[in-house]
């Protein structure tokens, strides 16, 4: 659980310190978009492990994350925190589907 834990901090901290171009619906297209962009998809290999990810932030992180538009002119957007799981949890399909994308995403930085 101290690997979701420091994964889930890693998460939020990604969303404050970059500048985000997409609108995120809510905090579980942000998650898909962390696995790729911030290579979250290459440390966690399981859709257990993502989960207890999600458990971590449900705990540790309430109200509204920032998520950051132009970081160095401290304009950000929020996404509200879920009270509940229902409507977005990344299901298993979208997770596996993901990872998938960030290997070949990775076996393609490779060629470059």
């Amino acid at each position: 659980m101290i690997f979701a834990q420091k994964e889930a901090k890693r998460f939020v901290q990604w969303l404050e310190k970059y500048n985000h171009h997409s609108v995120y619906e809510n905090v579980g297209f942000a998650l898909l978009e962390w696995l790729v962009c911030d290579r979250g998809g290459e440390r966690l290999d399981n859709y257990e492990v993502f989960l207890k990810l999600v458990i971590a932030l449900l705990v540790t992180e309430s109200g509204t994350l920032k998520v950051g538009t132009n970081v160095s002119l401290g304009e950000y957007m929020e996404i509200t925190m879920p009270t509940n799981l229902a409507g977005w949890l990344p299901d298993k399909e979208d997770f596996y589907a993901t990872l998938r994308f960030c290997k070949l995403r990775g076996e393609d930085f490779k060629d470059d």
